[in-house]
């Protein structure tokens, strides 16, 4: 929970917000007070998937995730619609869902303590 998506779907060359489920005209997928969502009876074509905001803590997914949609049955793929892998982006639950996982970032320096005297 916490990451902000974009998802959007290839129509003849170049990629439009998906505005069905409920999503904004940017095809915004808010995920600040949720883990998951759910999507059902999806248009078969290829989508684009992109994170715009990681969860406080984590570092974002900078790669574009592309699947395609056929059947009901999801394949993660490159955005001319052949099938590939992204690192921490799995298919799940029978290749319906999609699985991506938050990458915990650098740890910091701890700085800005007062001194003692």
């Amino acid at each position: 929970s916490g990451a902000k998506f974009e998802l959007k779907k290839s129509n003849e060359g170049s990629f439009e917000p998906v505005t069905d489920y409920g999503l904004g005209s940017n095809g915004l997928i808010d995920m600040t007070n949720k883990s998951e969502m759910t999507f059902t009876g999806m248009a078969s074509g290829i989508y684009k998937l992109t994170e715009i905001a990681a969860p406080p803590g984590h570092t974002i997914q900078i790669t574009d995730i592309y699947f395609s949609v056929a059947d009901g049955a999801l394949t993660i793929t490159d955005k001319d619609g052949n099938a590939t892998t992204y690192t921490g982006v799995e298919l799940v639950d029978n290749n319906t869902t999609i699985k991506v996982k938050n990458v915990a970032g650098p740890a910091l320096p701890y700085t800005g303590a007062s001194a003692r005297r």
